[in-house]
């Protein structure tokens, strides 16, 4: 009975020590002596470039020669090869870390020596690394919300000025809400720089995707606490701001229109949305007849009427 030739190998491991002392050894046989040396073997580069989860598949000629030599063999990647198919499949698994490669080399009937070079991308970590590299990119947290600590001392202004609340209370108010808002601003920085180094360290291949999202996590959890601090500065002087505007701002603003990035600016705001106004390709905001207060208010606004 013929041997079924349709076979799956195992991959071994080879310390990187023991493949050196064997690379010395056989390449001192071919010297010395005067003999005639061994011809080389012509080699053919099998690039893989996947993604985590997936099967890929590349050919090569001729039955196997001896082994498999796994150079680099990550858990997550297998190879099998399927001589009367002439195909080398690759599988990946699921994926934890930035760079993942395996590299394997096989000489087959054909005398040819086949390198199958894989890269493997953390496709489930590219959501991940976005959301960490926006916040890292943060430079100054309370300035996230000045839009909102400028809006709640200009509506302070106005009571103080109608005779609705004293000079004391006013200062006081003011100073309360640069103290709500300048504690979570302090606890963002903090996370920040920790999610940065998680970043660096995640690209390096120090940590795990898990590890970072954890990191991530923890930021977005005091980003969500300084958008809400700076909501409650506004909600304390809602009536004021609605009293200048056609339409009302909604209570508890930072739910209905939290921070976000505004690309065409370059900066986060709430207000910088189409329900309020129009958007330029070059960051210019202007508010609509109904929240036209707020061309005055804001500098990033600019008044149309």
């Amino acid at each position: 009975m013929q041997p079924d030739t349709r076979t799956t190998f195992t991959k071994k491991r080879y310390p990187i020590m023991a493949l050196a002392i064997a690379s010395t050894f056989i390449a001192g046989c071919g010297g010395g002596g005067g003999g005639s040396s061994t011809p080389s073997v012509p080699s053919e580069a099998l690039t893989v470039n996947a993604a985590e989860n997936s099967t890929s598949t590349v050919n090569f000629r001729g039955d196997l020669s001896g082994s498999v030599n796994a150079f680099m063999d990550p858990p997550e990647v297998s190879l099998s090869l399927d001589e009367d198919a002439g195909e080398a499949t690759i599988t990946v698994a699921d994926v934890e870390r930035a760079d993942v490669a395996a590299r394997y080399e096989f000489t087959t009937s054909a005398n040819i020596r086949y390198i199958v070079a894989v890269t493997v991308t953390n496709t489930s970590a590219e959501a991940v690394v976005a959301q960490a590299t926006s916040l890292t990119e943060i430079t100054s947290a309370s300035d996230l919300v000045r839009d909102d600590l400028r809006l709640a001392e200009i509506a302070l202004e106005l009571e103080y000025l109608a005779a609705q609340t004293t000079y004391g209370d006013k200062e006081a108010a003011k100073a309360a809400n640069v103290s709500s808002v300048n504690a979570a601003s302090t606890n963002l920085t903090t996370s920040i720089s920790t999610l940065r180094q998680a970043l660096t360290n995640y690209n390096a291949g120090d940590i795990t995707e898990t590890q970072l999202e954890q990191t991530l996590s923890a930021a977005n959890t005091n980003f969500a606490a300084l958008d809400a601090a700076a909501g409650d500065v506004i909600d304390d002087v809602l009536p004021t701001i609605n009293a200048l505007l056609v339409a009302d701002l909604p209570g508890d603003i930072n739910q209905t229109y939290p921070l976000e990035y505004v690309p065409e600016a370059d900066r986060f705001s709430r207000y910088m949305r189409d329900n309020f106004g129009t958007l330029e390709e070059n960051g210019d905001f202007s508010f609509s007849a109904d929240y036209d207060f707020l061309n005055s208010a804001f500098t990033f606004a600019s008044n149309p009427f």
